[in-house]
């Protein structure tokens, strides 16, 4: 059967995409489609019975202003190494970035090349509330780029 075919190496995800091909097929043809019972049968037992490390995890929630209210809250007077933490994460947050494009992947990986540095990051020349960074590697394009956002203080009072 067509629609099964290479489930073996990717798993359920074929299965719906080849069943939704035949449905475009279908449609794009005035031709009327439903899909079998039976295969209704066939995805759901599959699904139930792929192996669990090979299922694909459900995506996790984004990071909230509230998860952010509470991590500065909780680290604002912390230690240094928490300081730094909590301007990372702000720094990601403010300016939409991806915590991978501004740390290295471990504590054991570290590439300078992926990694922006302090002369990276300079003030806007139009408002003395922003800021921008060059990027030189982000996960979307893989190369470098320009990232302008607002910047934040933490202070101490």
């Amino acid at each position: 059967m067509w629609i099964a075919d290479g489930i073996g190496r990717t798993g359920i995800s074929m299965v719906i995409s080849n069943i939704a091909a035949i449905s475009t097929w279908h449609r794009n043809h005035d031709i009327p489609f439903e899909i079998p019972l039976k295969m209704k049968t066939i995805k759901r037992a599959i699904k139930l019975h792929w192996p669990e490390e090979k299922q694909q995890k459900p995506a996790r929630p984004p990071i909230s202003p509230r998860m952010i209210h509470l991590l500065a809250t909780a680290w604002s007077e912390g230690s240094p190494q928490e300081k730094c933490a909590l301007a990372i994460a702000l720094s990601a947050f403010m300016g939409q970035m991806r915590l991978g494009e501004l740390l290295p992947p471990s504590q054991d990986i570290l590439c300078r090349d992926r990694l922006p540095s302090r002369g990276r990051w300079s003030l806007s020349t139009e408002s003395t509330e922003a800021s921008s960074i060059f990027l030189p590697w982000t996960k979307t394009t893989g190369k470098s780029r320009h990232h302008d956002h607002t910047t934040f203080s933490i202070s101490s009072s």
